[in-house]
């Protein structure tokens, strides 16, 4: 099976280990500080916007704006390859607490 967000392909996943993956390792979600809600980095600041109900989640106005990572507050890139590739690559982002793994970054280089 293959995980839909960072494209690692991994014999061992099965539909429970591929949701443990979702909820813990994969270096292209993330849990809301706020909400604890898994959501994708590149989405966090709508997530902040739109979907986050907890009455303490951060201003989405000071979150990260589109083409910046809200992680590490580094400039990405607009799209989502680049988004991906800051994530995936060189180690991923250095204020990621998920690190990429080797199977999912062969596609990008």
């Amino acid at each position: 099976m293959t995980c839909v967000f960072c494209d690692e392909k991994n014999p061992d996943f099965t539909a429970g280990r591929l949701d443990f993956h979702y909820w813990r390792e994969c270096p292209m979600l993330m849990e809301c500080a706020a909400c604890h809600t898994i959501v994708e980095v590149a989405e966090y600041r709508k997530h902040l916007l739109k979907e986050c109900t907890a009455p303490n989640r951060p201003n989405p106005k000071v979150a990260a704006p589109v083409g910046m990572c809200p992680l590490c507050g580094g400039e990405v890139g607009r799209s989502a390859r680049d988004m991906k590739r800051h994530l995936l690559l060189g180690g991923g982002c250095p204020k990621a607490t998920r690190k990429p793994r080797a199977a999912a970054v062969a596609g990008l280089r």
